[in-house]
């Protein structure tokens, strides 16, 4: 009798301990499990210390392409200086178009917008002094500029900024025994419309929204013969080897320089000069960069 009573004790000892251990052990996984915490039992009831272990996070994956890159992101297209990362896909979709052509000069026709369609997806200018118009830019039926003044007696109209860079472009090429004065300047946008019509679309002459005389800061000049080195049957004259050469000094550049049609949209306009300021004039004839397209693509810091 006094055996059995022994026996009953103890199985009620190991039931209430075993009891208290599966309530211990609940109570523990619960925690874990809630604190997002990976829980190993054997080493915890093997060890003094329980060892665990932070569970890591998931990285949150990128909703669109403009997503900031990754840190690994060493390809050939982020190596070029002047990679967009935004722009990524449509590098690698312009260069399947393209397979000749060299991963830098990919990126920087990407980035000028080359990979588009001229004229059709133009996107319209919002700027108060916008510094590019061409065919991917195109100014709204609204614009003006802030301020317009004469810059010869015939009334032709620019920006101040323009009137005073002219002025001493020519000082300069009269120093010289040459001389050139403006033929066209600021036009409305309605004027532009009639030139345009008149042309007949015949590609030398911009639609309305899409030239730069709209602007205030483009001149159309005028030489001895005329329409400067119009005639691309001569020798270019004196006065336009000048300013070609010079005409950055002054802030300008020759907006549509030869074999450039394909980026500016326009064939070889040795007359038309355009006041972009002295800084990016000459940082162009520095780094030897012809097209204004070119340069902003390659400095994409610089607004537009």
């Amino acid at each position: 009798m006094k055996n059995k009573k022994s026996r009953d004790k103890r199985r009620t000892s190991l039931f209430i301990f075993f009891c208290i251990f599966i309530f211990i052990a609940a109570g523990l996984f619960a925690y874990f499990a809630f604190k997002k915490i990976e829980f190993n039992p054997a080493e915890f009831f093997n060890n003094s210390s329980p060892q665990v272990t932070q569970r890591p996070e998931e990285p949150a994956a990128a909703d669109d392409e403009d997503a900031a890159p990754p840190q690994d992101e060493t390809d050939e297209y982020a190596a070029v200086p002047f990679y967009l990362h935004e722009k990524r896909s449509r590098y690698i979709s312009y260069h399947a178009m393209r397979p000749t052509l060299g991963i830098e000069t990919i990126v920087w026709h990407v980035n000028a917008d080359l990979h588009l369609t001229m004229f059709e997806d133009a996107k319209i200018l919002d700027d108060e002094n916008p510094l590019l118009v061409n065919p991917f830019n195109r100014l709204p039926e609204t614009y003006e500029p802030a301020e317009l003044v004469e810059v010869d007696s015939y009334g032709r109209l620019v920006t101040p900024e323009t009137r005073t860079a002219f002025f001493l472009l020519r000082d300069a090429i009269r120093l010289e025994g040459y001389d050139v004065s403006v033929q066209s300047a600021y036009r409305t946008y309605e004027y532009q419309a009639g030139l345009y019509e008149r042309s007949g679309g015949s590609g030398t002459v911009a639609p309305p929204g899409f030239s730069e005389h709209h602007t205030g800061r483009a001149v159309d000049l005028w030489g001895p013969g005329g329409l400067l080195d119009n005639d691309p049957g001569k020798p270019p004259s004196n006065e336009g080897i000048w300013v070609a050469n010079n005409c950055h000094r002054f802030g300008f550049i020759v907006r549509y320089p030869a074999g450039a049609d394909h980026i500016t949209g326009y064939p070889y306009e040795p007359w038309h000069i355009t006041y972009v300021g002295e800084e990016i004039s000459n940082a162009m004839h520095v780094q030897n960069i012809l097209t204004l397209e070119e340069f902003l693509a390659k400095n994409p810091g610089i607004k537009k």
